[in-house]
C-alpha cells in the first residue's frame, strides 16, 4: 500500500497538513418520531481514523454508514427526531469544545453546484470566501487544485444539467473535492464519491483520496461494494451490519480475519463482494434467530481479539478553540454572492426569454382586447379600463409567483451546503439574490409597462402619469416575487410550496376589491383585504388613472377607492418587504434547524 501511495504524490507539495486523529467512543443513534415505534440506527459503534491514512467504510443498505459518516463529521447533531450518544475527539480533544469545521471537508453523494457556473468559477467562489489573504494568492491555490485533480481541460467549461451541456460526472465529483480541498482541510470525508460513476472514473476519484491521505489527511469515505482495484487502495476497513461494527481494521488483513471465522474468501473473488455477501445474509429485513446469532458471534470474536484499539496517535497537538466567525467580511459575502447571481441570470437568458415571452404575449392578448379604449365615461368603457387594470395586477403578480418557487429549490440546496460550510451568511446570501432578481424584475416591469400603456390608452395628461403607472407596476411584480419566496424558503418540498403560494394568494386576489368592494367586506375580514397585494396595485393603478380625469372622482366613489397613489405606494412597498422578511426567517429557519 505504502508503494501505491508514493507513486500518487503529485511532485509539486504544498504546505504541511496539520494532523489530526479522530476517534469516536460508543455513538448510539435512534429515530424517536412521534407516534413511531423507536428504531436504533447506531448500537454502540467505536472507531478510529489515522491522519495519512484512508479508512473505507462498507456495509449493507441500511447499516449506518452515512449516519455515522454524518455524525464524525459534525454535519449532523441530535434532533427533535433524531438522538446521538457517543463521543467524537480528535487529537484527543472533544469536538464541542474546539473549531472542528476548521478541520473538515465533506464531500455529499450529490454533486451539488450550480449548473450555471464553470468549475474554475466554482472553486474560486469557495476560494474567495472560505480563506484569507490576497486574491491573487486565492487564485493561485485554484489552479493549483485545478491541475491536481487534473481539471485543467474542464476548468472553463459549465457545470452543467440535465438542461445543460456540462462536464463529466467524474469531473463533477472532483470539482466537489476540490471546493473541499480549498481550506486545507486535516480530515477529508466523503459520502460514496464512486455513486454512479463507471469503473475508470471511480479508480481516478479513489486516486484522488488516495493522494490526500499520503498528504497527511485523514480520509474517511463510505463506499458501495468497490471493485478489487479501488478495494487494494484502502488502508484501513470498517464494516457494518445493522449498526454493529463487523470488522475495523487493516484493509489487507481483512481476508485473513474472515477466514480464521471460517469465511473463506475464493482468490478469484473481490474481497468487497465476498464481504458484502456475508453482510447481505445478516441484513435487517433478512434476520431470523440464526442470523441474530451469527451478528452476535461476529461483535463477541471481533470484540474479544481486541480489535477496536482505538487510541489516538495525537497527532500534531491541540486545535483551535470554538469559533463562529467566517473568513470573509460580510461586504465581501454580499459582493461575492450578488456578483454571482447577477452571472447566474445573464447566463440563464432562456428563463429571461420565457418570461419576457409569457408577459409580452398577455401584453399582445390585451392591446387586441382593449386597443386604444374611449375616455368616455360610459359605462362599458368604465368597465373594459378597470378590467384592463385588475388584469395587469394578476399578471404582474402570477408571472412572478411560480417562477420564483420553482427555480429556488437548487439555489436553496446550494446555499444550505455553502451556509453550512460557513461560506457566508443567510442575510448576504438573501440580500444578494434580492439584489440581483431586482434587475429582472424592473426591466420586465417596464417592458411589459410600455407594450400596454399607450396600446390601450391610458391617462396622458402629464409626464408623471406612466412613470407612476411603471412604478406601481415595478411594486406589484416584486410583491409577487415576494409571495414566491415566502412559500420556497418556508417549503422544502416542491410541491407543497406551489400548492401554499396558491393557497396564500387567492385571499388576497379575492379581499382585491374589485370582485367585492372592500367597504361590503365584513369587519372581521377586512384586515385581509388591508394586506392584499392586488388590492393597493390595483387602488394605485385605479387612483393614478383617473386623477384628473372626466368623470373621474364618480368612479373612484363608485370603487370605494380613496386615498392618495403615495399611499398606496407606502402600503405595497410595506407589505413587499414585510413578505421578504418573513421569507428570510423561514430561510434561517431551515438553515439553522
Amino acid at each position: 500500500m505504502s508503494n501505491t501511495k508514493d507513486r500518487l504524490i503529485s511532485p509539486a507539495e504544498e504546505s504541511p497538513i496539520l494532523r489530526v486523529d479522530l476517534v469516536w467512543k460508543d455513538i448510539y443513534c435512534s429515530h424517536e418520531a412521534e407516534g413511531k415505534p423507536k428504531r436504533d440506527i447506531l448500537k454502540g459503534i467505536s472507531g478510529y481514523a489515522h491522519s495519512g491514512e484512508f479508512l473505507a467504510i462498507m456495509g449493507t443498505s441500511g447499516a449506518g454508514k452515512t449516519t455515522l459518516l454524518n455524525h464524525i463529521s459534525g454535519k449532523e447533531k441530535s434532533t427533535a427526531v433524531l438522538k446521538y450518544r457517543g463521543q467524537i475527539l480528535a487529537n484527543a480533544q472533544d469536538i464541542e469544545s474546539i473549531n472542528y469545521a476548521r478541520y473538515v471537508g465533506y464531500v455529499t453523494q450529490e454533486d451539488i453546484l450550480l449548473d450555471l457556473l464553470t468549475v474554475r468559477e466554482s472553486i474560486l467562489f469557495a476560494a474567495r470566501l472560505k480563506t484569507s489573504g490576497p486574491d491573487t494568492e486565492k487564485i493561485v491555490k485554484v489552479e493549483g487544485l485545478i491541475e491536481e485533480l487534473n481539471l485543467s481541460k474542464c476548468q472553463h467549461t459549465l457545470i452543467g444539467s440535465y438542461f445543460v451541456k456540462g462536464v463529466s460526472s467524474g469531473e463533477k465529483k472532483r470539482t466537489c473535492i476540490a471546493i473541499e480541498l480549498i481550506t486545507s482541510p486535516s480530515i477529508l470525508f466523503l459520502d460514496e464519491p464512486t455513486s454512479g460513476l463507471d469503473s475508470y472514473t471511480s479508480l481516478q476519484v479513489i486516486d484522488v483520496m488516495n493522494r490526500q491521505a499520503a498528504k497527511g489527511r485523514t480520509v474517511l469515505s463510505t463506499i458501495h461494494q468497490p471493485n478489487s482495484d479501488i478495494y487494494a487502495r484502502f488502508d484501513k476497513l470498517l464494516l457494518l451490519c445493522d449498526g454493529y461494527v463487523m470488522y475495523h481494521g487493516s484493509a489487507k488483513d481483512a481476508v485473513k480475519y474472515f477466514s480464521e471465522l471460517n469465511y473463506l474468501c475464493p482468490r478469484t473473488s473481490n474481497p468487497a463482494d465476498y464481504f458484502m455477501e456475508i453482510l447481505h445474509i445478516m441484513r435487517p429485513e433478512a434476520k431470523t434467530s440464526e442470523e441474530e446469532e451469527k451478528i452476535q458471534l461476529f461483535r463477541d470474536n471481533f470484540l474479544s481479539r481486541g480489535r477496536l484499539n482505538y487510541v489516538s496517535k495525537s497527532g500534531d497537538g491541540e486545535l483551535e478553540k470554538v469559533s463562529s466567525k467566517y473568513t470573509a467580511t460580510f461586504c465581501d459575502q454580499l459582493y461575492r454572492c450578488t456578483q454571482r447571481s447577477v452571472l447566474l441570470l445573464v447566463r440563464n437568458p432562456k428563463l429571461t426569454y420565457f418570461k419576457l415571452g409569457i408577459l409580452i404575449f398577455v401584453a399582445v392578448l390585451m392591446d387586441m382586447l382593449y386597443w386604444k379604449l374611449d375616455d368616455s365615461t360610459k359605462e362599458s368603457n368604465v368597465n373594459d379600463r378597470n378590467g384592463s387594470l385588475f388584469f395587469i395586477v394578476n399578471t404582474m403578480i402570477y408571472a412572478n409567483l411560480h417562477s420564483t418557487i420553482v427555480n429556488f429549490p437548487l439555489i436553496r440546496e446550494v446555499f444550505l451546503k455553502e451556509y453550512r460550510g460557513k461560506m457566508y451568511g443567510v442575510f448576504a446570501f438573501y440580500l444578494a439574490k434580492n439584489l440581483a432578481d431586482l434587475i429582472a424584475e424592473v426591466g420586465l416591469s417596464l417592458i411589459f409597462g410600455i407594450c400596454v400603456y399607450w396600446a390601450i390608452g391610458y391617462n396622458t395628461q402629464s409626464p408623471d402619469k406612466p412613470v407612476i403607472f411603471f412604478i406601481l407596476l415595478i411594486l406589484t411584480h416584486m410583491s409577487g416575487t415576494s409571495l414566491g419566496l415566502l412559500a420556497g424558503c418556508w417549503f422544502k418540498r416542491l410541491d407543497i410550496a406551489l400548492s401554499m403560494g396558491s393557497v396564500v394568494a387567492l385571499p388576497f386576489y379575492y379581499f382585491s376589491g374589485y370582485i367585492r368592494q372592500t367597504d361590503t367586506i365584513t369587519i372581521a375580514l377586512r384586515w385581509i383585504a388591508d394586506l392584499s397585494v392586488f388590492r393597493w396595485g390595483f387602488d394605485g393603478l385605479i387612483l393614478n388613472q383617473y386623477h384628473g380625469f372626466d368623470g373621474g372622482l364618480e368612479i373612484r366613489d363608485n370603487l370605494n377607492i380613496h386615498g392618495s397613489v403615495g399611499e398606496c405606494i407606502a402600503y405595497l412597498t410595506t407589505i413587499m418587504l414585510t413578505l421578504r422578511i418573513v421569507s428570510f426567517i423561514g430561510l434561517r429557519y431551515n438553515a439553522t434547524r
